[in-house]
């Protein structure tokens, strides 16, 4: 069920009262099925432009929560764009990917995973990106049958923000740069970055929806490549380097 229909059929506080019963606050990718089936379609374009606006404002809120006395301005304007860019670029070629395997795939949100990233913006000023997934329109199917296929989407998902994160990572400490151009860059980075972890370095609980666990199910040399690099880039950064 998509969340308008959830708030159709159970109303507000009811919503929270079957999240909770359900676990649903904690279930990242995990969806509430109901008898009888859901009465609309469920508008997959809409979820994914809401998804990547909600993401855009929870980037921009956790950057302001940890600068409000004094608001990195340069940041804020930038950051918004940047996760539009980079989970925008995600999932269009997820989606390309599996129309070239020709799977049939839709796109669906995580609407609890976006409370969760709500409240540790609030609490930390921590961007947890929240980039749903794209899953079978099939009423029927076996995910262990098409698990390569889904290791490939999302690998093209994952690969992209490492890439990006890598260059934008070696652009900014080999080229000298405009103090504007070093922002977007360092923004950039940080974005990309973040996301690239979130979505692949950890492939269990509470990420197991994300494209870490579909590389790991597929392919562990693969995971493990795209982790040891994630790794090592994160120590360059704990060392200053």
């Amino acid at each position: 069920m998509t969340f308008k229909e959830q708030l159709q059929r159970f109303g507000f506080p009811g919503i929270l009262k079957v999240w909770l019963k359900t676990f649903h606050f904690f279930d990242l990718g995990h969806f509430l099925w109901g008898k009888p089936p859901q009465a609309t379609a469920d508008l997959p374009l809409f979820q994914l432009a809401s998804a990547l606006l909600l993401n855009m404002i929870i980037a921009f809120l956790a950057v302001f929560r940890t600068s409000i006395a004094s608001p990195d301005w340069g940041t804020l304007t930038i950051l918004p764009l940047w996760v539009l860019i980079l989970l925008g670029l995600r999932n269009s070629l997820m989606l390309l990917v599996a129309k070239i395997q020709a799977l049939s795939l839709r796109y669906r949100l995580w609407e609890t995973g976006f409370v969760i990233s709500f409240i540790v913006m609030l609490l930390g000023g921590v961007f947890v990106p929240i980039p749903g997934s794209y899953y079978s329109k099939e009423k029927v199917w076996n995910s262990n049958r098409i698990k390569p296929q889904l290791g490939k989407i999302a690998l093209a998902g994952s690969l992209p923000t490492l890439l990006i994160s890598l260059s934008l990572f070696f652009l900014g400490r080999f080229l000298p740069l405009s103090n504007n151009l070093e922002i977007v860059l360092a923004t950039g980075f940080r974005a990309a970055f973040v996301i690239t972890v979130a979505d692949t370095l950890i492939p269990f609980f509470p990420f197991v929806s994300f494209n870490g666990r579909r590389l790991w199910d597929w392919n562990r040399w693969i995971w493990g490549l795209m982790a040891g690099v994630i790794m090592a880039l994160w120590i360059f950064l704990l060392l200053g380097m």
